[in-house]
């Protein structure tokens, strides 16, 4: 299954040029080198380092879920039900109004969900930081970051 990028007005640029400023930028980049092929001897050349650090990727991946499957590593058993909402994608992918929508949902249930997030563009730097505890906010969007702000301001949920 084939996915299409979104058309665009510019050409996608390389991750040495100075216009690649955005996560689009790079994701075009990406998309192009993988379906098209490098078009330059230095797009060449980081095509090809890519290929086997990719496999050294893969297999540590696989060595590490062996372990898992035979049970020589123990996943987390956590004694509360945890949804997680994430991927490896950055941004724009519409994880924060699905956790709106979820924190709304378990709330309607009489449950009180809480949201723990790493708060992209954030300045807190304690190990963790307490957005609300549920009843008020307790941290400003410039030290929580906006998306965690966004979700403690509209629900009240717990945040950390």
């Amino acid at each position: 299954m084939s996915q299409k990028m979104p058309a665009q007005q510019n050409e996608p640029c390389g991750i040495w040029q100075k216009s690649c400023n955005s996560m689009e930028d790079l994701t075009r980049f990406h998309y192009r080198l993988v379906h098209e092929g490098p078009r330059s001897l230095f797009e060449s050349l980081f095509y090809y380092c890519l290929i086997p650090l990719s496999l050294i990727y893969g297999g540590l991946a696989w060595i590490r879920n062996i372990f898992y499957d035979f049970g020589l590593k123990q996943a987390y058993r956590s004694s509360l039900p945890i949804v997680s909402v994430g991927n490896i994608t950055a941004g724009g992918t519409g994880k924060t109004p699905v956790v709106d929508l979820l924190i709304k949902k378990f709330q309607q249930q009489g449950k009180r969900p809480a949201v723990v997030s790493r708060g992209y563009g954030g300045r807190c730097t304690d190990a963790v930081g307490v957005v609300s505890d549920g009843e008020a906010l307790l941290m400003a969007s410039s030290v929580s970051g906006d998306e965690p702000f966004l979700l403690a301001k509209r629900t009240l949920a717990a945040l950390s």
